[in-house]
């Protein structure tokens, strides 16, 4: 392979990692058959109860009048304003239903299409809120508040009556996607409950519900342990879920080439790929955890990583933006969330290097300058001697970006701030030359 070749290569790998995108969501339906038909609700103090195979208006009224306006998460905190979120709710204790995501077999599906069944042994289902959208009713676009750290999406089943408008949008990378459920309700009639499941780090909205009431049961899909013993579920029926497999067969046949090619890296380095989705983590958090809360295409790069036998982590990645550095162009990626009590002389990368084990990647997508090139004539190399060089197959975002603070030495003490990114990291090994006497 030429090194015309080989750049061609590099080019279009990075492309295919790019594009590559697994649709954040999963929508599906489930017949609604009798014996999980019904909703029991407390309305004042008497219990009520309304079957959704044979839900009449009035009683689905009946239904709205028992419940109180929904909130929504704002600064850490639940507040009502009907100018973003014209809608009604009721909590988990005053009612109970009939459907289970469990029993109807749905979850599968779901951890399929959205998880890939990778890293994620199950996830908990937890029921949170009955809401009612009747006329008028509506949320604009906003992101689910995280109830929990372990809070990997959500799950909307839509419950089977007559309404017009109130579509879910949900968007994501610059693409929106439209969940009708007023339509499909229309085209399956009224004995199938229809549902969306969706990451918990996706913007979405309901649209303006113009006739009817759009009932729906929204559960809460949080990560659970290995280790955690739950009931195995029923076959669901048939789901046709996204192509997590063929996503990562295309990703390796991409991949493969430039890992052959010798001009690749030739003396050994490291491949980068930014994360697509948010994840929630502090400063505390250890990096190494995030890991398994990895989500669709996330999950995807994990996975081919780990079928080509690199060895991959996820990294803290802190960018050198000061050209006059002999860091510049640099990462340096550490295994921990940086923290200094003290104050930093020299600059918060060179005071990383000093204190945590860290790897130092050059930015191969860019052109790399020699290593005995310099700024000015006293200049010390622009590029670290143990530079590493790295390409990322796709570069790191502001997505899951960590606020370090720090006490930045100058004429007079200062707090400062430098902000890195969670990424993932691979090592390209290459095998030394055999010598021969």
């Amino acid at each position: 392979m030429t090194e015309a070749t080989a750049a061609i290569s590099t080019e279009d790998t990075i492309k295919v990692f790019a594009d590559v995108n697994l649709p954040p969501y999963f929508t599906g339906s489930i017949p609604l058959s009798y014996g999980a038909s019904k909703l029991f609700y407390e309305a004042g103090d008497r219990t009520e109860v309304i079957d959704f195979l044979n839900a009449a208006e009035p009683q689905l009224a009946a239904l709205a009048a028992a419940c109180q306006p929904a909130s929504f998460g704002l600064a850490q905190r639940d507040v009502i304003d009907e100018s973003y979120r014209k809608a009604l709710k009721m909590d988990s204790s005053q009612f109970a239903a009939q459907f289970s995501p469990l029993s109807s077999g749905i979850m599968k599906g779901i951890r399929k299409a959205l998880f890939g069944n990778q890293t994620i042994e199950d996830i908990k289902v937890e029921l949170y809120k009955l809401n009612v959208y009747g006329p008028g009713s509506f949320f604009k676009p906003h992101v689910d508040t995280p109830r929990g750290a372990n809070m990997v999406g959500s799950l909307v089943v839509v419950l089977p009556t007559e309404h017009e408008g109130g579509s879910l949008l949900i968007r994501h990378r610059e693409e929106e996607f439209s969940f009708d459920s007023a339509d499909a309700i229309k085209k399956d009639g009224l004995r199938q409950a229809h549902f969306v499941a969706f990451y918990s780090d996706v913007e979405h909205e309901v649209s303006v519900v113009t006739s009817g009431f759009r009932v729906t049961l929204t559960y809460n899909l949080h990560l659970i342990t290995p280790n955690s013993s739950i009931a195995p579920e029923p076959n669901p029926p048939e789901l046709s879920t996204a192509g997590f497999k063929e996503i990562c067969e295309g990703l390796k046949a991409s991949l493969l080439p430039l890992l052959a090619s010798p001009t690749f890296l030739p003396d050994g380095g490291l491949i980068g790929f930014g994360l697509t989705h948010k994840y929630p983590f502090t400063i505390h958090t250890e990096i190494s955890t995030i890991k398994d809360y990895l989500k669709g295409t996330d999950v995807a790069f994990a996975k081919v990583c780990g079928d080509l036998g690199l060895n991959f982590a996820l990294k803290a990645a802190y960018y050198e933006s000061d050209n006059y550095s002999h860091l510049a162009k640099t990462w340096i990626l550490v295994d921990e969330f940086p923290r200094f009590g003290e104050e930093v002389e020299g600059g918060f990368i060179n005071a990383v290097i000093e204190k945590y084990h860290t790897q130092i990647a050059f930015d191969m997508s860019r052109e790399p300058p020699r290593k005995d090139e310099k700024i000015y004539e006293d200049e010390e190399p622009e590029v670290h001697p143990n530079a590493r060089p790295t390409f990322w197959l796709k570069p790191p975002t502001a997505r899951n970006e960590v606020e370090t603070p720090y006490i930045s030495y100058g004429n007079e003490a200062s707090m400062d701030y430098m902000y890195g990114d969670v990424c993932l990291v691979a090592e390209v090994r290459r095998k030394a030359p055999v010598q021969t006497s």
